[in-house]
């Protein structure tokens, strides 16, 4: 197909190299020879007149038509991707694909797992592609790198649809054997014990948890910090240090681990879970399926376990 001279191929060509910038990346991904990819760029500065790529000393930057070109070109390439993709028909009994889920490690901890023995009996030619929390998180969906993103809500773009999945509150967890707590720990107590955090990506972005004492302007002494939830446990056990994490993961790692679980001793707003995805598959059957499978796992997951006296403050 040719546009005003512009062949399809091109476009996929463009879109790689304004994301890449890079010819022998974008020859890598395209499966092109580095000659090969040097006249596909040729060719679209001729047709554009313009570099839209060059380097500045050991960098390639993109001009400013270049730079402008990014999002419009992705958009298109997205488009076609789906109309490409479109099953009218799909039936998850039979159908073979892959789908590529963003989420923490809590999220894929309290509620994947459990999707994911729903999906091997109700579409066992499906597989789920779990890929961890980037630090810039809509990147990877606006690109269509990912077809579902979970996180809490206020972590959700405003460009793309979503829906609300499940709440959790937060607790705290101790070794067994810390003496310092029995079980409670009050607010003074708990802002000079010492600590186990969380924060992800290069960045070190900050969890709801942090992000609640960064607006009350207190600071924690922090001993640890994990780039997961998952790794949390390890460092509290035979210490006297001390975690706030979602409750529904509380009540997993005390089956593994001789941990308590204490009531935070403060006022904190429960977590929302919300599943996303590119509002360019609103309507593709094969994402409307997965939503609502992920959506009614979640009705199942039922209120969050808590603790008796949980989020009051002592």
């Amino acid at each position: 197909m040719h546009l005003r001279g512009l062949d399809m191929n091109l476009l996929v060509a463009l879109h790689v190299l304004l994301r890449e910038r890079s010819i022998t990346k974008a020859g890598e991904e395209l499966h092109l020879s580095q000659s090969g990819m040097s006249t596909a760029l040729r060719r679209l500065r001729d047709f554009f007149d313009d570099q839209l790529l060059v380097p500045i000393g050991r960098s390639i930057v993109l001009t400013p038509l270049g730079e402008s070109l990014v999002e419009p070109v992705q958009n298109i390439i997205l488009q076609v991707k789906t109309l490409i993709d479109y099953t009218p028909g799909f039936d998850p009994r039979t159908a073979e694909r892959q789908f590529t889920v963003m989420a923490s490690d809590y999220a894929a901890t309290v509620f994947l797992a459990t999707l994911l023995r729903y999906l091997k009996d109700a579409a066992p030619g499906i597989s789920v592609d779990i890929v961890s929390v980037e630090d810039q998180l809509h990147g990877p969906l606006e690109r269509g790198e990912v077809d579902i993103l979970i996180q809490p809500e206020q972590f959700l773009s405003p460009d793309h649809p979503a829906e609300r999945l499940f709440e959790d509150e937060y607790v705290c967890i101790v070794w067994e054997g810390n003496s310092k707590f029995t079980d409670r720990i009050s607010f003074d107590e708990y802002m000079s014990a010492h600590h186990v955090v969380t924060r992800y990506g290069k960045t070190r972005m900050l969890t709801v948890d942090s992000l609640y004492f960064r607006d009350l302007k207190r600071q924690r002494t922090i001993d640890v910090v994990t780039m997961n939830f998952t790794l949390i446990p390890h460092f509290v056990f035979e210490t006297d240090r001390v975690a706030t994490i979602h409750s529904r993961l509380a009540k997993i790692f005390s089956r593994l681990y001789p941990l308590r679980i204490l009531p935070v001793p403060f006022d904190i707003p429960r977590i929302i879970e919300g599943v996303q995805w590119h509002r360019y598959n609103d309507k593709h059957p094969a994402s409307i399926w997965l939503r609502e499978c992920i959506v009614q796992q979640a009705r199942n997951l039922g209120p969050p376990p808590g603790i008796p006296g949980a989020n009051r403050s002592s």
